[in-house]
């Protein structure tokens, strides 16, 4: 009895751990199947697939690489189909599996198809709009003085830019002036005067004058020699006129000085001398 116990007990857990067997192997082919169902529509890398392909840097999809049914996401093209859409000069796609491609924007620029990357506007250049295919050179009287513009700068007052591509401007000279955006710095008139990075004329003013492209004025010669006169003129009447009252007050106050003294000494009562 107890022999037929055991073997009853030994089968019927043979058949419990087959039963569990065979539900594991179930289930595993189940997962197994459905990861071959998502690999085909959607490969995990460009080098594992079965239908699809995903576009590569520089390049996107488009309806005829990943037509209506072909399983195909967008940023993938159906393998033996149509190969993806390279970006276009002035745009970039750096990603994979994407499905269009981005403009450079201001400030950039890319003149090649397929590429990953659009590279930066250099010193005397700009990039004004969003698909940019070339930079733009700086015109004269305007200057780049930065990378990744996307415009230029007008010269500044007191300054000029006679060439194109400038990086800085350059500051006017003396004798000249240069108002803004200025590309050819400008002579003064005469009897005017312009220092360095003058942006205008200066006018002398009557009691001086100057020659053209002048950065100075000078005084005039026949008013000057004017006013020296007159001054040496005024000194002089000073110093007379000083001398005359410095006189006249020591006679006055000698004169007074002795009127008091007379006041002082009291009259005679005895004989007068008369001399001999």
């Amino acid at each position: 009895k107890n022999s037929d116990l055991m073997v009853r007990v030994f089968f019927l857990l043979l058949f419990v751990v087959g039963i569990k067997c065979s539900v594991v192997l179930k289930n595993h082919a189940k997962q197994d199947s459905t990861w071959k169902r998502d690999t085909e529509q959607t490969p995990p890398s460009p080098n594992i697939t079965k239908l699809c392909i995903a576009c590569l840097a520089g390049s996107h999809s488009s309806s005829a690489c990943a037509p209506e049914g072909s399983g195909c996401r967008q940023g993938w093209c159906m393998k033996g189909g149509t190969n993806c859409t390279l970006c276009k000069p002035g745009t970039f796609q750096s990603g994979i599996a994407q499905d269009k491609c981005n403009p450079c924007g201001p400030g950039y620029w890319v003149n090649k198809t397929g590429a990953d990357v659009c590279l930066t506007c250099s010193y005397g250049f700009y990039c004004p709009g969003e698909v940019n295919v070339k930079m733009q050179s700086c015109p004269v009287g305007g200057y780049c003085p930065n990378e990744a513009m996307n415009n230029y700068l007008p010269c500044p007052l007191g300054s000029y830019c006679p060439n194109t591509g400038m990086k800085n401007p350059i500051a006017c000279d003396a004798g000249f002036y240069c108002k803004g955006g200025s590309f050819d710095p400008q002579p003064c008139s005469e009897n005017t005067e312009c220092p360095p990075g003058s942006s205008e004329e200066t006018p002398c003013g009557d009691l001086f004058y100057s020659a053209a492209k002048s950065s100075s004025c000078s005084p005039k010669v026949g008013f000057w020699v004017l006013i020296t006169f007159v001054a040496i003129a005024v000194v002089g009447v000073i110093a007379v006129g000083g001398a005359f009252l410095h006189k006249y007050y020591k006679a006055n106050r000698a004169k007074t000085m002795s009127q008091e003294i007379t006041k002082l000494i009291p009259p005679s009562t005895g004989p007068q001398y008369t001399g001999f």
